[in-house]
Order: C-alpha cells, then sequence, then structure tokens
C-alpha cells in the first residue's frame, strides 16, 4: 500500500522539461544575485534542489533535516566548502505560497530554510527550464569544474548522503591530506555526571591518528582532550571530554587542533545544554496517541550504555490508536527516548490528527515529565534520569541493623544484619497489598525468593527491636 501511495505521489509531482544550458542566473527572496557559473568557478560544490511549494515529497524530503544538516557544518558556518539552492520551480511561485499561507502549499518554507530561496516573479520556473526532469523533487549536483549539474539521489540520513555527494564530487570537499572539523552536536539534554562530548570528522584524505581538543566556557578553559585513535577520511567519531561533567546548563565552546591542518573553517562549534529531567519515579509508562498516518511510527529507548531496553512492536500501528507501554527502569541512571516518523517526517502531531507521546510516573496519570508530538525530521529525542532508591528509617535502622541487597532485584534479595536480632519482613506492592511475609531470628544474612512476584516497585518493610524502617526495592527479571 505504501509503494502505491508513493508513486501516485511520485506521479502528482511529475511534468516533462526540455534540458537547456545550465549557466543560469537568479535573484533570491533575499534580493541577491545567483550565478551557477560564478559559485561552481569558485570552487564549491553546489547542490540544486527543485521543487514545488506544493508537492508532498518535496515537503517530506524537506523535514528530513538532511539539507539543513548538510549546510550547517558544510555551509557558510561551517567549513564553507558548500552551497545549497532552494528552487520553487512553480511557474506561480510567490511568496504566500513559500510561507504556506496559501490552499495547497505544504507548509513555511522560509521558516525551516536556513539557505537560499530562488521562486517569486518566474525566477524559479527560468532556473527549472535549464534542466531535464521528470518529477519534483529533483536533486542536482554541480561540482567545481564540471559545465552542467547531475541527479544525486536521496538518502535516508545525512551521512548516507554526505557519503553519495562527496563520492561524486570529491573536489568540492578536498581542503588537503590533513583537515580536521567538529560537527554540530544536536544532543541539547544532558543528564547529572555526564561529560561534554565533541563529533570530530575528518575532512582530509589521510587517515587520521591525532588530534587536540579544547572545551571552554565563557572564554575560560575547562578540559584539554589528547584524543589518539584511527579515524579514516570522511568519517566521524565521537570524543568525550574525561575531566569535566556537565552541572548547569550553559553554552561550551568546543575547537579541535591538529598539526598541519591546512584548513581552520569548521575546528570551533559551541553547544548550548539544559539538564534533562528529573523522573519522579523507576517504575514509568509511556502513553503513545497516533495520529492518522501512523505508518513509520516507532520509538526505542536506550540505557546510558546505548543499548535497547524497549522498543516498539515490529508490525505496524493502527491510525488513530491510543497504546500504553510499562517500564521498570535503574535507579540513578540517564536514558534516552527516540521517536521515529520514517514515512510521513511530520510527527505525531498535528497536520493529521492529535497525536503525542508522553512519559509519566505508572502510579500517576496526571504525572507526565515529558510530553511530545509536533516536531520536525524523522526523529526527536528526550534524555531523563531516574531517581535514586532511598531508604525511610524512622530509626535509622537500615543504618545500624540491617540492609538490603541487590537492588534492583533479578528475582531474591538478601537481607544482611550487623547483629543478631529477630525481624520481621514485609513487602508490599505500590497500592499496598501484602505480597510477602517472613520472620527470622538469630541469623545474619537471611535470603528471600521474589520470583512469583512481577517486575514493578514494592516496599520492604523491616521490623525489628531496633524499630521499623522501609524500602523501595526495584523487581526486573
Amino acid at each position: 500500500m505504501l509503494r502505491n501511495v508513493l508513486i501516485a505521489l511520485f506521479l502528482l509531482c511529475s511534468f516533462s522539461s526540455d534540458a537547456q544550458n545550465q549557466n543560469w542566473i537568479a535573484t533570491g527572496i533575499d534580493g541577491k544575485t545567483y550565478n551557477i557559473d560564478s559559485i561552481v568557478n569558485a570552487g564549491k560544490t553546489v547542490l540544486v534542489d527543485i521543487s514545488a511549494n506544493w508537492c508532498m515529497p518535496c515537503w517530506d524530503w524537506h523535514l528530513t533535516g538532511i539539507m539543513e544538516k548538510i549546510y550547517k557544518e558544510f555551509g557558510p558556518d561551517g567549513t564553507n566548502d558548500v552551497e545549497i539552492l532552494f528552487i520553487d520551480g512553480d511557474p506561480g511561485s510567490s511568496m504566500a505560497n513559500l510561507q504556506g499561507a496559501t490552499l495547497g502549499s505544504m507548509g513555511n518554507w522560509v521558516a525551516t530554510t536556513p539557505y537560499p530561496i530562488i521562486g517569486p516573479y518566474g525566477q524559479g520556473n527560468n532556473v527549472q527550464q535549464n534542466y531535464s526532469m521528470v518529477a519534483y523533487p529533483t536533486l542536482y549536483m554541480h561540482c567545481p569544474g564540471a559545465s552542467a549539474g547531475v541527479i544525486i539521489q536521496m538518502e535516508n540520513s545525512m551521512e548516507d548522503f554526505l557519503e553519495s555527494w562527496h563520492n561524486a564530487c570529491p573536489a568540492g570537499f578536498d581542503n588537503g591530506t590533513i583537515d580536521a572539523t567538529l560537527f554540530h552536536n544536536e544532543e541539547a539534554e544532558y543528564c547529572q555526571g555526564s561529560q561534554p562530548f565533541a563529533e570530530l570528522f575528518n575532512q582530509g584524505t589521510d587517515t587520521l591518528y591525532a588530534a587536540t581538543l579544547l572545551l571552554k566556557e565563557n572564554g575560560n578553559l575547562l578540559d584539554t582532550k589528547n584524543w589518539t585513535g584511527t579515524l579514516p577520511p570522511f568519517q566521524i567519531e565521537r570524543v568525550h571530554f574525561d575531566n569535566y561533567i556537565y552541572t548547569s546548563a550553559g553554552t561550551y565552546d568546543m575547537e579541535v587542533v591538529v598539526a598541519g591542518d591546512v584548513n581552520s573553517s569548521g575546528n570551533m562549534e559551541s553547544e548550548s545544554v539544559v539538564p534533562a529531567p528529573l523522573a519522579p519515579n523507576v517504575l514509568l509508562t509511556l502513553d503513545l496517541l497516533l495520529d492518522a498516518s501512523p505508518m513509520g511510527t516507532k520509538w526505542k529507548l536506550y540505557d546510558e550504555n546505548n543499548s535497547v531496553v524497549a522498543s516498539s512492536p515490529v508490525t505496524n500501528y493502527l491510525g488513530n490508536h491510543f497504546y500504553t507501554y510499562n517500564w521498570v527502569l535503574n535507579p540513578s541512571s540517564c536514558y534516552t527516548f527516540v521517536v521515529y516518523d520514517s514515512v510521513g517526517g511530520n510527527g505525531l502531531c498535528c497536520s493529521l490528527g492529535q497525536g503525542y507521546y508522553k512519559i509519566r510516573n505508572t502510579a500517576d496519570t496526571l504525572d507526565n515529565f515529558i510530553y511530545g508530538g509536533e516536531f520536525i525530521g524523522f526523529s526527536e529525542q528526550r534524555k531523563f534520569l531516574t531517581p535514586g532508591i532511598t531508604s525511610v528509617d524512622a530509626n535509622n535502622l537500615l543504618n545500624q541493623s540491617a540492609f538490603v541487597y541487590p537492588n534492583p532485584s533479578g528475582g531474591t534479595i538478601r537481607i544482611k544484619l550487623k547483629e543478631h536480632s529477630e525481624v520481621d519482613v514485609v513487602i508490599t506492592n505500590v497500592i499496598g497489598e501484602k505480597m510477602h511475609l517472613s520472620s527470622f531470628s538469630k541469623s545474619e544474612e537471611m535470603l528471600i525468593d521474589l520470583n512469583k512476584l512481577n517486575n514493578g516497585i514494592y516496599l520492604v518493610k523491616i521490623i525489628s527491636d531496633s524499630g521499623i524502617a522501609n524500602q523501595q526495592l526495584i523487581l526486573n527479571r
């Protein structure tokens, strides 16, 4: 069915155009003149995205954010090797069309496009007439020294698209044998105790084996990382700063220094970060409401080791349906929730329904500490930190006479007594139902089997002559 929909959309945006000379000059909505020959002759590689303001496949490609990411890293604010031009080829193109103010326009192209736009007053259509096309969108790559552009296929990720572009047009990215740069870090949230990291990119033609990375805040040096490794050309590696952890929101400057680096463009990046929210509990629930177009909606939950601990089912979701999932997580741990919309690129809201995702305390349907649904691109991620397990011990029993371990438990727990005592142990669930009762006398350590209980959070009450103490226990088999 999806294939038929895509074919239908392709045909909807199809047309015929005769190829002409690709030496064109046009005026963008910024009032500037763009001469394709002049840009290419300046040594830049140019990507011409010929779309139409009313074309749904064009809008879906635009929402992936791939073009914006490449422009960020390799455009004027990055290494300055690349120029991207968005062409609205519709003969009736106007600013109202491009701003999404007219019937049929897919949205506000201007607000979400950082690179030049050419379209109104027939300028975009005049550019389009210089290319041989069969459908919107079509992407043309102009390499330095080439007399005409060639079609480049769209990819599912920035890395794949960039690799295809580089392989077909290496001269446009060739700044020398040694050329290190930093990519912009898209992770704006951090968990308490997290270390800053930089995305090191090798744009040179030789393998990179060493680099020095600097971390600064307000001009003050916070940490220096002397990185060594093996980074082949056009590959990325995440490098952590070992001697600094985030403690508050702020803006951090990162710089890479490599001996013999021929191009300093793109060697510095600024990252603004904020603390990730603290979860109200370790027993959490994901509520998911789908919109009318659920195809491609998936989600994953990663732990701090980047391992998937929970994920959406393999089968597709149903449109306009509600789903809920319960998680039992480790205390004092950093988790990353990622939701994907790999088909529509419009999130879960709001053009096709009021869908959303929310993560809450399982015991409280109103305790939503993470909420979202409307996002640009094919994915959105949110970090959060789970709370530690704390004990409530009125007579300091757990500190003086006993302690419970392991916690979380895989099915059994041990209660270690620091001195001989008579002890009663009562285990209840979160709503107060008694799930286990046992008594011990004259024992230094007791073993309790809880394998018959469901995963979740329980309260362990320890009663002795020294007093009564309560401790939360996580059961996660």
